[in-house]
């Protein structure tokens, strides 16, 4: 069988195994089944055989399931939330990374970040890599795999997102603004 996603849609790759959703807009317990009916939320599990960019860059990914079909998914991003354990290198993404994308090591042998979390080394005209948690230890914050810290790179992140106009700075007034919109039943932006 064969499964896409439409607009905003993103994927998630979990070591070789692999799960995907795209999603567009809030998806909550009550919102999930019409989500999917609807066709915007979509998930496949199984192991990725093939990554591609779409000429409108988008991410066109092969998934192999457990019973032998082969899916297609089709979103926006994709991101890894593996985590790390051990050595970067058993990593089959990062492995590549290091080897193919520009990505080097820090003092303690993980991911080398600017101090917006961004990967040294990464950089694509205006695409841009990020990492958090323990991918990033060694670098600029020393507890950047706490709960806390992943929340401080989340914001740094989010920070340097905002100064290239990809979104809007996240701070006090503009979190306010739009809670009192979402309590009105108004659109969030």
């Amino acid at each position: 069988s064969r499964s896409s996603s439409s607009p905003r849609s993103s994927a998630s790759v979990t070591g070789e195994r692999f799960f995907a959703s795209g999603c567009s807009g809030r998806v909550t317990r009550t919102k999930g089944s019409r989500a999917r009916s609807e066709g915007w939320y979509n998930v496949a599990q199984g192991v990725v055989d093939d990554v591609r960019p779409t000429d409108d860059n988008r991410v066109v990914t092969q998934i192999s399931s457990k019973d032998g079909s082969h899916n297609q998914l089709v979103a926006d991003f994709v991101i890894d939330s593996t985590g790390l354990e051990g050595d970067l290198r058993e990593h089959r993404v990062l492995a590549d990374l290091l080897d193919h994308g520009g990505a080097a090591r820090n003092p303690i042998g993980r991911l080398d970040v600017e101090r917006t979390f961004e990967v040294r080394g990464t950089r694509s005209d205006s695409g841009r890599m990020y990492t958090s948690g323990s991918m990033a230890l060694g670098g600029y914050y020393m507890g950047v795999d706490s709960f806390l810290g992943l929340q401080f790179a989340a914001l740094a992140i989010t920070d340097d997102l905002a100064r290239q106009g990809f979104c809007h700075r996240i701070g006090v007034g503009r979190s306010l603004r739009q809670w009192w919109r979402w309590m009105r039943h108004r659109p969030v932006d």
